[in-house]
């Protein structure tokens, strides 16, 4: 994205080491005043002013890839309200990123592949190394559900089954967000609905963001639940009162068997989610393969932006040996 300050951080940082780069940006491919061809013959990509020879990439770093909704080029498409339509250019977008696989070299800091892993994919590779997961149900019925939520005793919760993206209606935009389960919410559904996900819902000490960089773990406790407002899920951030975020050492076992999740699941850098039960269990709840790491980086003194600049430097240097 060409408005994401932690990659404009990481880009500061590669200026330092004077490495040479290129950015990218999904809106630099949709602009009317913007070039853009790809000669497969020759492998070259001229985007406006820059022109870009696929062989001479050596390392890449996806970041984020995306949001184009609000550019004139997708407004004027507006009139066809189609839903369906919008889904379609973006999968159309996102796929050009697929050009640099053509390049079997490259060096990458999270692969095209692993970044579209689910939610639950994660939990099932999670659940197979014995890392503790929130009991997990998928329901389409309110019998199969009223059922699930007396097995977890009336705590339960229910969040997006993949990605967690905008909806927009007119000019606002929602953001799905972890919600409580009740009864009452239950007794408003109709007897048939979309396939939902729905989870034990954990007592938490606190919340953990663990940002994974090439088998290394830098973690902060994030304390979302001393605020009502982030209590459930702390992406609905408090900015006039935010939580209180310190680093944290999780402990070696507990750290080694998130570390060989990152390996089964193909990821050399990602954010995890975990929660610390007020039992003492570390539950696992979910990974960002693209990597948030803005919101503990500065707070707990990790200077990640600097460390992912020297491991795309460090890749370079594999490249060339």
């Amino acid at each position: 994205m060409d408005f994401d300050h932690s990659t404009d951080e990481v880009i500061d940082w590669l200026i330092y080491f004077k490495l040479p780069y290129i950015r990218v940006n999904a809106t630099d491919l949709v602009q009317y005043d913007q070039q853009l061809i790809w000669s497969l013959k020759n492998d070259i990509i001229q985007i406006g002013k820059m022109s870009i020879e696929l062989k001479s990439i050596k390392v890449v770093w996806i970041r984020k890839f995306g949001y184009f909704y609000n550019l004139d080029l997708v407004k004027n498409l507006e009139k066809f309200n189609s839903y369906s339509l919008k889904r379609y250019l973006q999968s159309e977008i996102s796929s050009f990123k697929e050009i640099f696989l053509l390049n079997k070299k490259i060096k990458w800091l999270c692969h095209p592949d692993a970044i579209n892993v689910s939610k639950l994919k994660m939990l099932t590779e999670a659940r197979d190394l014995n890392i503790d997961i929130p009991d997990t149900y998928i329901v389409n019925n309110k019998t199969d559900l009223n059922k699930a939520f007396k097995k977890l005793n009336s705590k339960a919760i229910f969040k997006s089954i993949r990605d967690i993206n905008p909806i927009k209606v007119d000019e606002t935009s929602y953001l799905p967000l972890t919600s409580s389960l009740t009864a009452k919410i239950i007794s408003s559904l109709p007897k048939i609905f979309l396939p939902s996900l729905i989870q034990e819902k954990i007592e938490k000490e606190f919340e953990i963001r663990a940002f994974y960089l090439d088998g290394q773990f830098y973690s902060a406790a994030v304390f979302s639940q001393l605020d009502q407002q982030t209590r459930e899920d702390f992406r609905n951030y408090n900015f006039e009162r935010p939580n209180r975020i310190i680093p944290y050492t999780l402990p070696f076992e507990i750290e080694d068997k998130f570390h060989q999740l990152m390996q089964k699941l193909n990821l050399n850098t990602g954010s995890l989610d975990i929660i610390k039960s007020i039992n003492g269990k570390y539950y696992f709840l979910e990974i960002n393969p693209a990597g948030q790491f803005g919101m503990i980086s500065k707070p707990c003194n990790f200077n990640l932006e600097q460390k992912i600049a020297i491991s795309l430097k460090n890749k370079l240097q594999e490249y060339e040996i």
